[in-house]
């Protein structure tokens, strides 16, 4: 009887809303987190990553009006347990391909688990390479399994869409209305702890081999081609997501509460609307004809769109700049993120609702409050053009001797592999080379006690005689370690700033469109954003950062892979400058909603103004024959006046003939 009580108490269902939002952010955290992981470890261009990213916008916004408009008549506790149990399904499969697909083999051209201080030949190994996995099963076959993750992708975005419209409309129906924005505003801070701990706990999982319990690694994070355990996010995901949903299945239809007549009446309402179907489409096409040829409302659009394309770049691919730009490791990039910029954009976002909330501005001055906030976005985004690492000096990629490519006179006796990638640092040079077998060394003295290599006889250095580092490239002389600090604490204070714009925008859309399509306004400018952001901007930046790179990897069937090397300084133009476009459009749309709010305000003034004048005079006018009159009775009325004048009074009114 307790449980069954508790099921009916409106303060459970905020805290399981609360609990099925935050690990969906979380699983939707994860998956951007790992994106690099799933890059190397599946050979994936930055252009595929990218489709893997919207695979979640493409079934949600397909989806999510039909699911609000059905779920909105039916059991809505239930349709949101369904929809969390298929999100548990796609979370299943994005980490299917770990156990259906074979053992992760990095590319070393080191022989592991060797006695101590062996010694192998190195040159023409690789010509002893078979390629029989190609085509059947092997690593060429092994690049098609991450379609598994864009499947969970998919229905992911088809189990999520029930939780906020339905979810947020049953707190409003059975809330007390003193208590329904405090339950709805808990829910959403709960929300907004998913995306933070879902970087969190990548920084926590890429630390740990992919293949931990099946093989043991000879490689340390800090290695170009180390690849953590992007799988275990997923299945976290899957059993929380399970865990959160249940409950909603003990929920009710309805709750018994002071607003069950109102409940009531909206179904009698439904009942109504369903007679008239057409009537209903009819006013559809009306109210969507009034927003689309809404000119304020268009300009907000553009706000939020180009807005949101800002926010599409950090969100995917920020912690994949941190790894390419200042050589950090996955782990630590997403601790970094997590940690620092997401912060700031929550901080920002509270803060301007707080401002909002406090000032309560009228539109110009919500769109001047926009303006400003976003132009100083922009600005703090510009230093960060000029901070960052150069590349690395990598014979045959950056720097070129007797050849240009990775193979010349020295090497060309080893017959390397065409697009391998295990990076040796030449001590006496301070030149990378893309492998032991390219810096023409011809013997390996592995020693199984540490992950540290060394390699003899290497002809394309100074001195045959040379040691390398295998499992880290060499160190950097040109950035000591405070570019980065710069660069987070610019990118933190650019994304605060954003975070104050989110309140007064959409606080915009409910200004600026009548009172009866402020919910529809509401749904149009989420699916303006996310067909023309979210849908297309991880595609968009994918496709810009795959053109920076200057050295592909090749499996072994000789197929392009993903990118190994990138121009550091390249990239960070063309990352960055596609934001700072993106947000120098935003600040001039916000000028031009400037300009046609304010010449609006005006001229409802000068109506006003006008309008009040017009009053005066007329009571003016008013008084003025009020007062003639008066004077005109006065004399008629007056002892002092004459005989005649009243006998010329009585001349005008006709006798009776009595």
């Amino acid at each position: 009887m307790a449980a069954d009580s508790c099921f009916r108490d409106i303060r459970w269902f905020v805290f399981c809303l609360g609990s099925v939002l935050l690990f969906e952010n979380y699983v939707s955290s994860i998956g951007r987190g790992v994106l690099t992981t799933i890059e190397r470890r599946f050979a994936l261009s930055s252009s595929a990553v990218g489709v893997l990213a919207s695979s979640f916008q493409m079934s949600n916004m397909f989806v999510q009006p039909f699911v609000s408009y059905f779920g909105g008549k039916s059991h809505r506790p239930r349709w949101i347990a369904i929809g969390g149990l298929i999100v548990a399904v796609g979370s299943t499969s994005a980490f299917l391909p770990q156990f259906i697909d074979s053992r992760y083999e990095y590319e070393d051209t080191a022989i592991s688990n060797l006695s101590s201080n062996a010694e192998i030949m190195l040159c023409n190994r690789n010509s002893n390479y078979s390629d029989n996995s190609c085509g059947s099963g092997g690593h060429s076959e092994s690049n098609k399994l991450y379609i598994f993750i864009i499947i969970g992708g998919i229905l992911h975005g088809i189990g999520a869409s029930p939780f906020q419209p339905l979810g947020m409309s049953y707190l409003d129906d059975f809330s007390p209305p003193a208590k329904a924005a405090l339950y709805i505003g808990i829910a959403k801070g709960i929300l907004l702890i998913g995306p933070a701990l879902g970087y969190l706990a990548s920084a926590v999982i890429l630390n740990i081999w992919v293949d931990v319990g099946w093989t043991d690694p000879d490689i340390t994070p800090s290695n170009p081609n180390w690849v953590g355990a992007w799988w275990m996010g997923y299945m976290i995901g899957s059993i929380t997501m399970i865990s959160v949903s249940i409950p909603f299945f003990f929920f009710p239809y309805a709750m018994e509460s002071h607003q069950s007549v109102q409940v009531q009446k909206k179904e009698d309402t439904k009942k109504a609307e369903k007679l008239s179907t057409i009537g209903e489409l009819k006013q559809l096409f009306e109210a969507t004809k009034r927003l689309l040829t809404n000119p304020k409302l268009l300009l907000i659009h553009a706000i939020l769109v180009f807005a949101s394309l800002v926010v599409v770049g950090v969100a995917t691919f920020f912690p994949k700049y941190l790894e390419v730009q200042f050589g950090e490791t996955a782990s630590r990039s997403n601790l970094l993120h997590g940690s620092i910029n997401l912060p700031a954009v929550i901080s920002g976002t509270l803060l301007g609702g707080v401002i909002v909330s406090k000032t309560n501005p009228n539109t110009p001055g919500l769109v001047k409050m926009v303006a400003i906030v976003l132009l100083l976005a922009s600005v703090t985004t510009y230093p960060l053009l000029f901070i960052g690492c150069d590349t690395q000096d990598i014979e045959g990629v950056t720097v070129f001797n007797s050849s240009n490519t990775v193979t010349n006179d020295c090497n060309k006796l080893c017959d390397c592999e065409k697009g391998m990638y295990s990076p040796v640092c030449s001590i006496d040079t301070g030149v990378i080379y893309v492998s032991p077998c390219h810096a023409g060394c011809t013997t390996e003295i592995a020693n199984s006690e540490t992950p540290i290599q060394n390699f003899t006889s290497c002809s394309c250095t100074q001195d045959e005689n040379i040691e390398s580092v295998l499992t880290s490239l060499c160190k950097r002389t040109t950035c000591r370690g405070h570019e980065i600090a710069w660069a987070l604490l610019f990118k933190a204070l650019a994304n605060f700033f954003g975070g104050l714009s989110v309140t007064p925008n959409f606080m915009l859309i409910l200004r600026v469109v009548d009172i009866m399509d402020k919910a529809y306004a509401i749904g149009l400018t989420f699916l303006a954003f996310r067909v023309l952001a979210w849908l297309p901007g991880p595609m968009l930046y994918g496709s810009i950062i795959d053109s920076t790179c200057i050295y592909w990897g090749r499996n072994h069937c000789g197929e392009r892979g993903n990118c190994k090397v990138y121009n550091n300084s390249l990239y960070r133009f063309r990352y960055y400058g596609i934001m700072i476009i993106f947000q120098t459009i935003t600040v001039l749309s916000c000028f031009a909603l400037f300009f046609v709010t304010k010449r609006e305000t005006m001229k409802s003034q000068d109506s006003k103004r006008s309008g009040v004048i017009n009053q005066k005079s007329n009571i003016k006018n008013q008084n003025e024959d009020k007062g003639y009159m008066e004077k005109e009775l006065k004399k008629l009325v007056s002892p002092d006046t004459d005989g005649g004048e009243i006998s010329k009074l009585n001349k005008t009114i006709p006798q009776s003939d009595n």
